[in-house]
């Protein structure tokens, strides 16, 4: 490993003319940004479960489109099994942070878990019942917007555009900060200040719920064509994993004035989180029934 960075490092300083060549050649070619919405991805994803006339559905170029091959089908399915592994753990990690460090969440939090799988009870996740957990939810949109994995979207653009009053050429690449957007003081009240009742419509403090904020203010799943197709399936498994997690544990950080220990890449990471637990006997074994894919689509 130390011979390689080495080696690349002495490659980069001693051969600049080359390095600035590879770059000019990579800026010119475009093709791996424009060749998939237009053939065999999310455009056809769109039309993937509709009827099958190929006469009522165009895309952007007046191509006629087609649905989704059982190759593209599970393709889609893997990346959106697969592809958010890291995003999902990373996720839960900063919720354990974020609660433990806010007690009166952490109790609202354990209370809608106790009522929905009552405690001294073998319960069942199910579906329907995970729906049920509307605070849960509440704290992982808030935990999506207060610390993001992901720390950027990025968009190409194939015509002129005009943004924000700025005029932008075809084959720009728009990068999105996400944490600018969601500590934007304009759609969020108090942004550094962790608040899940922001998303919790039963809250008389929730004056940022779907409707009373814009629609782009919160794009931890990105948004429009491109929203990420594993997102219904993140949100499962972090309600899933509280209720076993909360329910069945009792879980507190090792030290509750420690900062977040975190890493900022490709995407934001966790590094370290002591934490502690204790096995909360008023619940009994919890099992998983099989599993209901409707909600991926």
């Amino acid at each position: 490993m130390w011979l390689f960075v080495h080696s690349s490092r002495r490659i980069l300083i001693s051969r600049p003319e080359y390095i600035e060549r590879i770059l000019a050649s990579s800026s010119k070619d475009t093709t791996f940004l424009t060749r998939f919405p237009y053939s065999e991805g999310l455009e056809e994803l769109g039309i993937a479960r509709k009827e099958r006339d190929l006469n009522n559905v165009k895309l952007a170029r007046e191509d006629f489109s087609r649905p989704m091959t059982d190759a593209e089908i599970r393709g889609n399915l893997l990346d959106a099994l697969l592809g958010g592994i890291d995003e999902t753990a990373n996720t839960f990690s900063f919720l354990v942070y974020y609660v433990c460090q806010s007690p009166q969440v952490k109790q609202k939090m354990i209370d809608e878990i106790d009522s929905v799988f009552p405690p001294n009870t073998s319960f069942h996740l199910k579906y329907e019942d995970l729906l049920k957990l509307k605070y849960c939810d509440a704290i992982i949109n808030e935990i999506g917007r207060i610390m993001p994995v992901s720390n950027e979207i990025r968009r190409y653009l194939e015509n002129p555009c005009e943004i924000a009053g700025y005029q932008w050429e075809a084959g720009t690449m728009i990068h999105i900060y996400i944490n600018g957007i969601h500590s934007n003081k304009k759609h969020w009240p108090n942004p550094e200040t962790f608040d899940p009742d922001r998303f919790y419509k039963e809250s008389a403090n929730s004056n940022m719920n779907d409707k009373a904020r814009h629609k782009y203010s919160l794009v931890t799943f990105g948004g429009g064509l491109c929203t990420c197709p594993g997102r219904k399936l993140a949100r499962i498994e972090l309600l899933s994993l509280m209720a076993v997690v909360f329910g069945k544990y009792d879980v507190d950080l090792v030290d509750i004035n420690a900062p977040l220990n975190i890493k900022s890449g490709s995407i934001t990471t966790c590094e370290k989180l002591p934490f502690y637990t204790e096995k909360n006997y008023n619940q009994e074994m919890t099992s998983i029934t099989e599993p209901d894919f409707d909600f991926l689509i």
